[in-house]
């Protein structure tokens, strides 16, 4: 660089440095006259209202009455040295400390970063040692003349040192040490982790080694062997499948063997006792106390003991769907009034005025009936099972049939006569045609069944025409009625109904009141009770049949009675009411004679109805639909409309079949999907409830013996005396 260069460089030097002296000191004036025109602020409650104490340089507030120093107060330091005044060991210990402690606050601190942004080096060294030159030598030389071999007074002026020095470390230092304090406490805070993950590390080995000898003792007081592993054994699976209704209650069990404690999981996720719609998540009997969507899925339960675990099979819970679908409507010559069904031989007896036939279940073909009797008089009333029939005709006469399901004899097989091969050739071109029409009846006709009356009886009875033919309490009451005047009721021995005939000596006879005519008579198949309902009456009259009498409750109904059904298993009793506009359905206790379900059931009055369960109940009103009852929970399961006619007769069979029979001499066959699996659930669902009754009345049971052996033994001690 030659001189002309350094000579310029210096010259731009100088003028930087003046550019930066008049600018420091144009800042100074600056921050000068706005230290002495700023209108001060309260440091605790942000007031206005202040007066600035020039004496000290303290602002003091007028609302909270408090006193704070002046922030903007730049002191001259005083130069005023006591160099010979003697100072004791504990105060030049006292004044190293408040001098170190100054440099910590953060006030003094901004206020070194201020005085080094303006350049200003006194205030750079006096500003935080009582606001004067004079502490600041005092201190040092205080700790300088007691320091000897004290540690604290070493490091006090170790510290100063690094403070004063030319290059400013001090707050390098201190980030120095904040960081290696971090790292101390983090060192320590990992150290206290790591013991405590050894010392859960060494609990829980212990807590398993206390497991083990547990499980030993548990097998050693069992008597089995405690090296031997014992997992659970499932006895009973769940059901694969569960279908339900909508707000229906369910269970779902399992029984196992050396288990402890089972856990129930649905979709995969695990059930708790909080899960709502669900009690019994940790049993083996999980209770789905009000089904939902949301509660449908695959159940899982999975069986625990101290070896193993072990889970079942799934269990598939799905919403039912309940959808009617006729699957046959046949013609028929007459108008049928009586249905009956007998799945066992799977036959269908239609009775009209005409006579009886006899039908298949599923495609409601015709059988022919062989060796039955000509009658003259009109058919009135049908009942029986797959051998005896019973048939009640319009002159008060009494039929009995027994009948067997056979296969037609072989057609007899003709032995043509001897002739000539010329002859014998043109015979077989000219009639083959015919031998094969020939050939396909015979083979039609050995193969279909016939319906055969092996045994007919006729018997008379006073009855003017026999309407209702019905057997109750499991076939020891014959019950005949011509639904108008009188109700006919015979005992039979075991021996059954033909042993009691002729009908002429009935064990009771029951008559309709003055003015009265009896509208329906129904009888229960199971029980000795029968009901009585009379036209243009509100109420049913209820019998009860014993050996040797019988007694008579009326029920009184809201209207007039126009149906009625008893269930096959069960103490009730369905009344179809015929009100002004609709037809009402009203299900009775037969003990205490309360209504258990009362609701408006079709529009005008319910004309046929009949149990396909305990719980299920099928009607037929004049609106020609056809509706299923759930009894216990007062709802309709399903309601479907048949467009053929009027119905004349209603026969609901198996778990999920209607037969209807119209005036229009037809007969459809109804089947609703998944009814029958809706059935086996809700009888699930009554023996489970049945069973947890029993099992809190045995418990109620032994509690109250227990409580009362208890008082006996008080007793027994008392009278004993000391």
């Amino acid at each position: 660089m030659t001189p002309d260069d350094q000579r310029t460089s210096h010259i731009e030097l100088e003028r930087l440095r003046g550019a930066v002296v008049r600018d420091i000191a144009w800042a100074k004036q600056m921050l000068e006259a706005h230290a002495a025109t700023y209108d001060h602020e309260c440091a605790v409650c942000g007031s206005r209202q202040t007066v600035l104490l020039q004496a000290k340089q303290h602002i003091y507030c007028r609302m909270c009455r408090t006193t704070t120093a002046n922030v903007y107060a730049h002191p001259p330091p005083s130069d005023k040295l006591r160099e010979h005044e003697r100072i004791t060991k504990d105060m030049a210990l006292e004044m190293i400390q408040e001098v170190l402690a100054a440099f910590e606050i953060p006030h003094n601190k901004a206020r070194l970063s201020e005085a080094k942004a303006h350049g200003s080096y006194r205030n750079c060294l006096c500003y935080g040692f009582t606001n004067n030159l004079e502490g600041v030598l005092k201190s040092i030389r205080a700790v300088q003349e007691h320091c000897g071999d004290n540690p604290v007074f070493h490091d006090g002026l170790e510290r100063l040192r690094l403070i004063f020095s030319p290059f400013n470390t001090y707050e390098l230092e201190d980030a120095r040490i904040r960081q290696e304090e971090a790292a101390a406490r983090e060192e320590a805070l990992a150290q206290e982790a790591q013991r405590v993950a050894d010392a859960k590390k060494m609990e829980e080995l212990a807590q398993e080694r206390r497991e083990i000898a547990l499980k030993r003792a548990k097998k050693v007081a069992r008597g089995l062997d405690p090296n031997q592993m014992y997992l659970p054994a499932i006895v009973r699976q769940p059901p694969e499948t569960i279908v339900l209704l909508p707000g229906r209650k369910a269970f779902v069990s399992i029984v196992a063997d050396r288990t402890e404690s089972f856990q129930w999981y649905l979709n995969g996720a695990r059930l708790s006792e909080d899960t709502p719609g669900v009690l019994g998540a940790t049993t083996a009997f999980l209770k789905l106390e009000f089904f939902t969507k949301s509660l449908s899925g695959t159940y899982v339960c999975e069986c625990i003991n101290d070896d193993g675990r072990l889970r079942s099979t799934p269990c598939l819970v799905q919403l039912a769907q309940l959808k009617p679908t006729m699957v046959r409507r046949v013609d028929v010559a007459n108008v049928p009034h009586g249905l009956a069904v007998d799945c066992e031989a799977g036959l269908v007896t239609l009775l009209s005025t005409k006579g009886v036939e006899f039908r298949t279940v599923v495609a409601l073909e015709m059988r022919p009936v062989v060796g039955a009797p000509a009658v003259a008089e009109p058919f009135a009333a049908l009942t029986g099972s797959r051998e005896n029939w019973y048939i009640g005709l319009a002159n008060g006469s009494l039929l009995h049939w027994r009948t067997q399901v056979q296969m037609p004899p072989p057609p007899p097989t003709e032995t043509p006569a001897p002739v000539g091969k010329r002859r014998m050739s043109v015979m077989n071109a000219l009639d083959t045609n015919a031998d094969a029409k020939r050939r396909a009846s015979v083979r039609r006709l050995s193969a279909c069944p016939q319906v055969r009356v092996t045994h007919a009886e006729r018997h008379d009875s006073s009855l003017a025409v026999i309407r209702v033919v019905q057997f109750l309490a499991h076939g020891t009451w014959l019950l005949l009625s011509d639904e108008r005047h009188a109700v006919y009721l015979y005992h039979l021995p075991a021996a059954g109904a033909s042993s009691a005939l002729p009908l002429l000596l009935a064990t009771f006879v029951i008559t309709a009141p003055q003015g009265a005519r009896i509208l329906r008579v129904v009888g229960s198949t199971t029980l000795p009770f029968f009901a009585v309902a009379y036209t243009h009456s509100k109420h049913v009259d209820l019998y009860r049949l014993t050996a040797l009498t019988y007694t008579k409750t009326t029920v009184t109904m809201g209207c007039r009675v126009s149906a009625m059904a008893f269930p096959p298993l069960g103490f009730q009793l369905a009344v179809g009411e015929q009100g002004i506009q609709h037809g009402f359905l009203r299900v009775l206790n037969l003990e205490t004679r309360v209504s258990q379900l009362h609701t408006r059931a079709h529009f005008g009055p319910i004309e046929k109805m009949q149990f396909m369960a305990e719980f299920v109940l099928c009607t037929v009103g004049m609106d020609r639909a056809v509706k299923l009852w759930d009894t216990t929970k007062k709802t309709c399961l399903v309601e479907f409309m048949p467009q053929t006619a009027v119905p004349s007769a209603l026969f609901a069979f198996g778990p999920s079949s209607v037969l209807l029979a119209f005036y229009s001499k037809q007969v459809e066959l109804w089947h609703i999907a998944n009814l029958d699996k809706v059935l086996a659930s809700i009888e699930t669902e009554h023996l489970y409830a049945i069973v947890m009754v029993q099992k809190q009345w045995r418990g109620a049971l032994a509690r109250h013996r227990l409580k009362l052996q208890a008082v006996l033994t008080a007793a027994e001690a008392s009278s004993q005396g000391p």
